[in-house]
C-alpha cells in the first residue's frame, strides 16, 4: 500500500481524506498532529519548516503528496520533492480553487496534478486511486 502526506489548512478535508484512503490500507500522515498529552485537540501545522520536519521524520517518504495550493505557494514542497531526487517515487497533486499560473508552472516544472478544492470528495478520491496507482 502507499503512503500518502496530506498537507491542508482544512482539518475536515484532511480527516476525511485520511479516513477514506486508511480504509483502504494505505499510510496517510499529514500537517493535522495529534499531541499525546491532548489526543481529542489535534494542531495544524502550517510553517514550512515545521511541515518539513513532518514529511522526513521517521518514515518512508511518500508516494502521494496531496497539498492545499491557495494559501501557500506549492513551489517549496515541489521542490522539496523533486530538487532532493525524492521525486521519483512521488506524485503531486495540488488542491485549489482554481488553477492559476503558479500551478500551471509546477506543472510544467514538476509534473504536478491539479484539483479543483471544490470537486466532490469521492471524485478525488476516485482519481487519487486510480491515476497514482494507490487502490487495493
Amino acid at each position: 500500500m502507499s503512503q500518502v502526506f496530506i498537507f491542508d489548512f482544512s482539518p475536515e478535508r484532511i480527516k476525511a481524506l485520511q479516513a477514506s484512503l486508511e480504509e483502504d490500507g494505505h499510510t496517510v500522515f499529514s500537517n493535522l498532529v495529534v499531541n499525546d498529552d491532548d489526543p481529542d485537540n489535534p494542531q495544524l501545522i502550517t510553517e514550512v519548516v515545521d511541515v518539513v520536519q513532518i514529511l522526513l521524520k521517521d518514515k518512508p517518504f511518500p508516494n502521494i503528496v496531496i497539498a492545499e495550493a491557495d494559501k501557500v505557494d506549492g513551489g517549496w514542497l515541489g521542490g522539496l520533492i523533486y530538487d532532493m531526487e525524492l521525486g521519483n517515487n512521488t506524485s503531486l497533486v495540488l488542491l485549489a480553487e482554481h488553477e492559476n499560473e503558479k500551478i500551471k508552472q509546477l506543472k510544467r516544472l514538476y509534473g504536478a496534478h491539479f484539483w479543483p478544492t471544490d470537486a466532490k470528495l469521492e471524485h478525488l478520491l476516485e482519481y487519487i486511486k486510480v491515476f497514482h496507482c494507490v487502490s487495493s
